[in-house]
């Protein structure tokens, strides 16, 4: 008896932890078609809906900026929830943009992993180019 109530507790606190919406990462294989952009943070791939990281890529290519796109890759997908930004010094710059998200405020976040690329054939002179 004594066993099935520790069963039971353990159970009751593992579920207490869950949380829809809140940390939660979904991953599988997608092809995606989109424009290539290059951040200050790395890659994008940004389409009529989402924007898309590149994960481990600084930057496209200079003669792939801003071209179309198809990249394979296992797409990673991340629920969290975003804090009240606070600066730290008074040094500290946030953007008009950022400070204006209040807490608490879903993001989800796109990214893939293990990508691979394709120029599509009406971005550039030549015939596809993989990568």
């Amino acid at each position: 008896m004594k066993y099935c109530i520790l069963l039971l507790l353990a159970f009751l606190l593992k579920c207490q932890d869950y949380k829809p919406g809140v940390n939660q990462e979904n991953r599988k294989e997608t092809t995606i078609e989109g424009t290539a952009l290059n951040f200050k943070e790395g890659a994008r791939l940004q389409t009529d809906s989402v924007m898309y990281i590149i994960d481990s890529l600084s930057g496209w290519p200079e003669e792939l900026d801003h071209k179309k796109m198809i990249v394979k890759g296992i797409l990673k997908t991340r629920k969290y929830k975003v804090g009240k930004l606070e600066k730290i010094s008074e040094n500290d710059v946030i953007p008009p943009q950022v400070s204006s998200i209040p807490a608490n405020t879903e993001v989800i976040e796109h990214r893939l992993l293990h990508a691979e690329w394709e120029v599509l054939p009406d971005s550039t002179d030549d015939a596809i180019n993989k990568y």
